[in-house]
Parts: structure tokens; C-alpha cells; sequence
């Protein structure tokens, strides 16, 4: 199994300073593996639509060199959609 990050406070990344941006996910990536004792290689972006995130927050996150970023555009993966292993889909599920 795995955990993957989501940022230290849930903000939408599109509207925070790129300076912040880093802010967010680095102090993600310290905190969880301060906890787990292991390496983060999963990332899926806050509320994630296309709303929240553009080609800028894709841009910067492939900074990272997470395995796979997951947005929240809905869907499966498949073999179409995995070449794209900064913006996979994923399904919102609440209670």
C-alpha cells in the first residue's frame, strides 16, 4: 500500500503564489514522511477540476517527480489516460 500527499492545507493551487504552492507541498511531503517513515510518491491535487488546476500547478508539480498526480476530472485509467501520469483521474467519494 501507499500514501500519497495532498498538500499541508487544502488550498486551491491555482490561487496561491508559486512561492506558496511549494510551501504546500513541501511541508506535505515532511510531515507524512516524518510520520510514516517512508518516501511519498503519490500527490493528488486539491478539489482538482480543472477549476482549481492548470497548466501552471501541472507544470510546477512535475518539479516534484511524484510516480503519478491524480486530478479529479472523474474517470477510469486506462491505457489512454496513463501516458499522463501528472493528471490521472480519480472519483470524489464522500459519505
Amino acid at each position: 500500500s501507499s500514501i500519497g500527499g495532498h498538500t499541508a492545507s487544502h488550498p486551491a493551487l491555482n490561487h496561491v503564489s508559486e512561492n506558496r504552492f511549494n510551501d504546500e507541498i513541501n511541508g506535505c511531503i515532511t510531515k507524512l514522511q516524518s510520520m510514516i517513515h517512508r518516501d511519498i510518491h503519490h500527490f493528488a491535487f486539491p478539489y482538482g477540476s480543472s477549476n482549481e488546476t492548470g497548466n501552471r500547478e501541472i507544470d510546477l508539480i512535475s518539479n516534484y517527480h511524484f510516480k503519478t498526480v491524480f486530478m479529479a476530472n472523474g474517470g477510469c485509467i486506462t491505457k489512454n489516460n496513463m501516458q499522463y501520469s501528472n493528471k490521472l483521474p480519480r472519483v470524489y467519494l464522500h459519505e
